[in-house]
């Protein structure tokens, strides 16, 4: 007989695991849970967000963003959403993943090579993403962006994070990107 672990042996590590997380990341960040319903997921930011909405070529496609940033220790978090056009497929919505991060790679006016890409999320079903990073320059001075840009068959996913800051922040954030 194979000995399994009971569910609340998996509980206590899964919670054990999240404690490491949150205590491995910036104390000085005020890390929290927002889950947003209209966009379908949850996520942690850094503290309380600002919200805007802003209309987007993206490629050939026409998207309105709804964005939630924080601007917390020198970086910027970001994350939006935006409803799909209802014909868009399959080939369309893979495009809209290469042309986001060019398009990104382009306003930071990123150097040849990007960065190395911070680890793949777990693939999450329904989902399509691609995670990057890029050096390059804005108004003049050097920044860094990391990123995930995912697509499901409704809707476009985009989670940044803009400046240098501690690589387990980034992680924490761009990790913990869920559907509801």
């Amino acid at each position: 007989m194979i000995w399994q672990h009971p569910p609340q042996g998996r509980v206590r590590a899964a919670a054990l695991l999240a404690g490491w997380l949150l205590c491995a990341c910036n104390p000085a960040l005020d890390w929290r849970e927002l889950s947003w319903p209209a966009g379908g997921f949850s996520v942690l930011l850094p503290g309380r967000p600002d919200e805007a909405q802003r209309d987007l070529m993206v490629g050939a496609t026409a998207l309105h963003m709804h964005l939630l940033t924080v601007h917390a220790q020198g970086q910027i978090y970001a994350v939006g959403h935006a409803d799909l056009p209802a014909n868009l497929g399959a080939q369309a919505r893979t495009q809209l993943l290469v042309d986001a991060q060019a398009g990104l790679a382009r306003n930071v006016q990123a150097d040849a090579g990007p960065l190395p890409a911070p680890p793949a999320a777990a693939p999450m079903a329904g989902l399509d993403c691609r995670d990057f990073s890029l050096t390059g320059h804005a108004s003049e001075h050097p920044v860094e962006v990391f990123g995930r840009v995912c697509t499901s068959n409704q809707r476009f996913y985009e989670l940044l994070v803009v400046g240098a800051g501690a690589a387990e922040d980034r992680l924490l954030f761009l990790g913990s990107f869920r559907m509801l």
